[in-house]
């Protein structure tokens, strides 16, 4: 693994991290999870958008989250496959502003998740 790899395996933790984090407290908006990644050092565009992407693929598969939208009704867990929800991020990511895209994804963390947020954490329940 180069360091090069290795810094960005790192990125990717710390962004799991904050994601799980987070979403102990609030369902957590697609802008917000670009704005910790380029904070962590990603340049706007695919180098923000492929992390990202990879994070939330990382975290669903594990059952850590959902990914789903808000309504004034609520939060709604997308009902597709993962492949269905990521191509639709990639699509608004690159078609959109931030303030369209960046709000059409929510995450919600499992109770798996938040176990996971508050172990990492130190909290207990």
């Amino acid at each position: 693994m180069t360091s090069e790899d290795s810094t960005q395996a790192s990125r990717a933790t710390r962004l799991a991290s904050e994601v799980l984090y987070s979403g102990l407290d609030d369902w957590v908006a697609l802008l917000w999870i670009e704005g910790w990644a380029r904070r962590a050092g990603a340049e706007p565009g695919d180098e923000t958008k492929t992390p990202v992407l990879g994070v939330l693929e990382q975290l669903v598969v594990a059952g850590l989250i959902e990914l789903g939208e808000v309504s004034p009704s609520g939060y709604s867990r997308w009902d597709e496959p993962l492949a269905v929800s990521l191509a639709r991020i990639d699509h608004a990511w690159s078609t959109t502003d931030p303030y369209q895209y960046g709000f059409m994804c929510w995450t919600r963390n499992t109770p798996e998740g938040n176990a996971r947020a508050m172990q990492e954490a130190g909290l207990r329940r």
